[in-house]
C-alpha cells in the first residue's frame, strides 16, 4: 500500500504525469480508419451482449450517476443507447443467471474485499445458479481473483485447492487449516 501510494502521489506532478501519459499512449497502435461497428473485433459482442442481456438497450438504465447538490442523479448514457440502436439491439431479454442452472461441479473462489464482484453478491450465486455439486471458498481480505493471487507465490496448499478445484472434487477442510497455519491466509469454506 505503501508503494501504490507512492506512485500514485508522483502522478500528482505535472511533469510524471505528461511522461506517464506519453508511456500509455506509446502501447496503444493509432488506427488510420474508423471501424464499422458491425465489423470491429470483440466490441461487437460484448455490445451486442451489453445492449441485450445486460439492459443497456433500455432508456432507463444506467450505469452511472452524477453527484449533483448531494443527491446521486441516474445519467442516462445516450452514446450506448445510439450504439444499441445501430446494432438494433432490444432489451428485452435480460440475463438472470439463475435461469440458467449449472449442472457440473462448480467451485467458487471469492475475495471478501472484492472491488469488482462483491462478495454478496458472488454468494447469491452460488446459492442460486449452480444445481450440482458446488463449494465456496471466501478469502478473508482477499480481492479480486484472489486464488490466482496465491498461486503466484508458489504456495504447496493453494496448488493443491487449485487442483482439487479444477478436478471438480472436494476441497478437503484439512487444507484450508493448513495453508492457515503455514501462511495466515484463512479461507472461509462452505459446500453443499
Amino acid at each position: 500500500m505503501k508503494k501504490l501510494k507512492e506512485r500514485l502521489e508522483l502522478l500528482t506532478d505535472d511533469k510524471v504525469f505528461k511522461e506517464f501519459l506519453a508511456e500509455v499512449r506509446k502501447s496503444y497502435e493509432p488506427i488510420t480508419y474508423t471501424p464499422h461497428i458491425l465489423f470491429a473485433s470483440n466490441d461487437i459482442a460484448y455490445m451486442m451482449i451489453s445492449c441485450q442481456e445486460l439492459g443497456m438497450a433500455t432508456p432507463d438504465i444506467s450505469i452511472e450517476d452524477s453527484f449533483i447538490k448531494g443527491q446521486l442523479v441516474r445519467k442516462v448514457d445516450t452514446d450506448s443507447l445510439k450504439q444499441c440502436a445501430r446494432l438494433r439491439a432490444k432489451g428485452d431479454k435480460i440475463y438472470r443467471a439463475e435461469n440458467y442452472p449449472v449442472k457440473v461441479p462448480v467451485t467458487y473462489f471469492q475475495g471478501s474485499d472484492d472491488g469488482a464482484t462483491a462478495a454478496p453478491e458472488g454468494i447469491r450465486h452460488y446459492k442460486s445458479v449452480p444445481a450440482g455439486f458446488k463449494q465456496m471458498a471466501i478469502l478473508v481480505r482477499g480481492g479480486h481473483n484472489p486464488n490466482l493471487e496465491l498461486i503466484l507465490y508458489e504456495n504447496p496448499q493453494q496448488l493443491q485447492i487449485f487442483d482439487y478445484a479444477v478436478k471438480g472434487l472436494p476441497i478437503p477442510k484439512s487444507l484450508y487449516s493448513e495453508m492457515k497455519k503455514n501462511t495466515g491466509y484463512f479461507w472461509a469454506y462452505t459446500s453443499n
